[in-house]
């Protein structure tokens, strides 16, 4: 594989450098034109051409549409400046329309964020974003955690859901990404079921957002070696890009390795100004194992033999987490007229992982999984999952006037259709002394067990205007869901059905500010276990939100600062019943707390900075106890320098997150805070950029939560990396 990847790399990169380069067939075309709002201005201070169909202008109604040759627009920002959503806001919420103009809290990750921390996984790249709990289960190979609002969110890649079941589908890798985008709270009028946390939204690279040619290399700690290309192009109406990584790497815990590659080819026919046809194909493998122990809270946690974090608890040779994932989108945008305009997105996505670990045995309790020897016992685990899903959103745009109210009207209908399928065996493995391991024993393994494929099929129509008036915002939104899930053996299907609403208010004062007021809704329906005395599977989840805050961007700036206050309920929660194995859905959660998020730059320097204070209760516990894992406090800030002058070229940056504690289920052992320092330095002189990143530069050795159940999570250890990158 290797061979294959740099014979395409070196392929690649010659036929691009034997071609005109992207400034160079930007120069040839003279119709180039300049929005006067920047869409997406970058760090580097880059410009980036911009396919999708422009907004109709509010300013200018009446002007005819122009006969010049159709040219890609461009953004070219005068100065270096911070990456800021100003135009419109993520593609996730499906309209057009600033964040700062946006009644809900919404936050965005772009690429020059991700590479200027070192973000090596999306975890990563969510520590600096308020609101959101980046790794609460630390360093894992197998998957991106993070909670938002205190609950794991849905993840998404380009506005559709991307993920089914667990641990059968393959992670994100943050240089195939444009943008990470977070939306807090309910989110039931985008995308029906989801969590009552938010939504998480991965936006890939396209040819429709293609900026330059770049090619790059990467070395850092734990042997990690990664190489990777983003090249593409123009010729008329049609325009490519190629983006593809190999990376070879170790990690903190022995006997783990955290190996991938992927390549995603994608091309963009643009015939004119309104009409965009974007087809994308990613395929990618990732070769890893369990960075996740399990390691018991003695040694760890709690006073006893010190059990390091590269403690290795599964078996060498056995290890392994492999997965792999073909996916194919499209992406259609096409303005019928100056009202009304098209737009389609579907993804076909096929995955699976190869899942093999054994890890010391659960007793039921947190104490007695540890002898004083350091021996354990140990569990094994066999996973061959699969999952395979249609998705597609369908909508119709309206931008027209009613009297002094602009609206910005959509209707739609999204679909989704997936199956998940396991065979899985479970049994005892042979037991390891933690103090004093020694590897190689066979493990018994049995037959694996077919469980059956679960079938889950949602359909949705939905309905949204958004409304200005005057200095008034108004966001109205309704939405219906159909769901049908199915297990295989299991007659009949499960059938759920709800109505969710969306509502925001906006007011502008002036100078920049503005307070809003949001409310939406959520559910989830119950999984196909939870059933009640009679058998009936139970309601969905509902979640409400409330959400008040302010909003401030000065004019004629890219600062952004918003403060949010939030009240989250979610009701329907599954509890156990009287009979065994029996549940009834008295359950409540109540989700309460306040956001700062502050986006400045003053001079060469651009601060992010951010808090959040979360108030987690269980109402249906005597005690109402907080959430396991949940920290109340969380503070970040982020300080980057790229001087002007004599000093141009040099950059830098320094940044800290720091973790409250948090709780068990019981609520009664408590894992300590945590603060992380991070840093960034470089040199960049023509099309030349060298750059050293460091994570955890006081390697600091923490545990970031441990489990009532009886187990704990290590955090990331200190991560030194060098990157060489060359644009052309």
């Amino acid at each position: 594989m290797r061979f294959t990847f740099y014979f395409l790399l070196w392929s690649v990169v010659g036929s691009s450098l034997a071609s005109l380069s992207v400034s160079e067939l930007r120069a040839q075309d003279s119709g180039v034109t300049e929005l006067e709002s920047t869409v997406v201005e970058a760090a580097a201070g880059t410009s980036r051409p911009v396919s999708r169909p422009a907004p109709r202008s509010r300013t200018s109604p009446s002007s005819a549409p122009s006969s010049a040759p159709v040219a890609p627009v461009v953004v070219t920002p005068v100065q270096t400046a911070p990456l800021v959503f100003e135009d419109r806001a993520p593609a996730s919420l499906k309209i057009d329309a600033p964040i700062a103009e946006t009644p809900r809290s919404v936050s965005v990750v772009t690429q020059q964020q991700m590479q200027d921390r070192g973000a090596l996984n999306l975890q990563d790249a969510l520590n600096y974003t308020p609101g959101v709990s980046a790794g609460p289960y630390g360093l894992d190979t197998r998957g991106d955690w993070t909670f938002v609002r205190g609950v794991a969110p849905i993840a998404y890649v380009n506005g559709m859901r991307g993920i089914f079941g667990y641990y059968n589908n393959t992670r994100p890798h943050t240089y195939a990404l444009d943008t990470l985008e977070v939306i807090k709270g309910p989110a039931g009028v985008l995308f029906g079921q989801g969590s009552v946390g938010g939504i998480l939204n991965a936006s890939y690279k396209t040819a429709s957002t293609f900026e330059r040619n770049e090619i790059y290399a990467s070395y850092g700690s734990y042997d990690r070696f990664e190489s990777g290309f983003d090249v593409g192009g123009r010729d008329g109406d049609w325009s490519w890009r190629l983006v593809a990584v190999d990376r070879e790497a170790n990690t903190q815990v022995d006997y783990v390795p955290d190996d991938s590659w992927f390549v995603l080819p994608s091309i963009t026919w643009s015939p004119s100004e309104d009409t965009s046809l974007t087809f994308l194909f990613n395929t990618q493998e990732d070769k890893s194992g369990t960075s996740s122990q399990f390691l018991p809270w003695q040694g760890t946690l709690l006073p006893g033999t010190r059990i390091p974090s590269n403690r290795f608890a599964s078996e060498p040779g056995f290890d392994r987490y492999n997965t792999r994932q073909n996916s194919f989108t499209m992406i259609f945008e096409h303005r019928l007229n100056d009202v009304l305009s098209i737009e389609a997105r579907g993804n076909y996505t096929k995955g699976d992982a190869d899942y093999r670990s054994l890890w010391p045995l659960f007793t039921g309790s947190g104490f007695g999984r540890i002898a004083p020897s350091g021996l354990v016992q140990r569990e094994l685990w066999i996973s061959d999952a699969r999952s395979e899903a249609l998705v597609y959103d369908l909508r119709l745009r309206a931008e027209f006037e009613t009297g002094a109210a602009a609206h910005n009207a959509s209707i739609g209908i999204d679909h989704q259709d997936s199956r998940t399928d396991t065979r899985s065996y479970y049994g005892m493995g042979t037991p390891l002394n933690l103090y004093n391991p020694a590897y190689g024993t066979p493990q018994p393994v049995g037959p694996l067990f077919d469980d059956p494929y679960t079938d889950l099929v949602q359909t949705g129509i939905y309905l949204s205007d958004r409304i200005e008036l005057d200095d008034w915002i108004f966001s109205l939104g309704g939405r219906y869901d159909h769901v049908e899930t199915s297990t295989q053996g299991v007659p009949g299907a499960q059938k759920d059905e709800a109505f969710t609403t969306d509502v925001g208010v906006m007011y502008k004062l002036g100078n920049g500010f503005a307070p809003y007021f949001n409310y939406a809704e959520s559910f989830m329906p119950a999984q196909g276990w939870e059933l009640d005395s009679t058998g009936k599977i139970l309601d969905p989840k509902r979640g409400q939100q409330f959400e008040v805050g302010i909003k401030y961007q000065p004019e004629d700036s890219h600062n952004l600062y918003t403060l949010s206050f939030f009240d989250i309920t979610e009701s329907n929660r599954a509890l156990p019943g009287m009979i065994p194995n029996t549940y009834i859905a008295s359950g409540e959660l109540s989700l309460q707390g306040m956001e700062v998020e502050a986006i400045h730059r003053f001079g060469d320097f651009y601060l992010q900075a951010g808090y959040t204070l979360l108030n987690t209760r269980d109402l249906s516990t005597p005690a109402e106890l907080s959430l396991e894992s949940v920290p109340e406090h969380e503070i970040s800030g982020w300080l980057s320098w790229r001087p002007s002058g004599q000093w141009q070229g040099f950059k830098a940056g320094i940044g800290a997150h720091y973790t409250g504690p948090n709780v068990d289920a019981t609520n009664t052992l408590s894992t300590p805070s945590h603060a992380i320092l991070d840093a960034m330095v470089g040199y960049q002189w023509g099309p030349w950029d060298l750059t050293l990143n460091a994570t955890n530069l006081t390697d600091e050795d923490y545990v970031a939560t441990a489990l009532s159940r009886g187990d704990v999570f290590f955090g990331q250890r200190r991560f030194l990396g060098v990157t060489l990158r060359r644009t052309f």
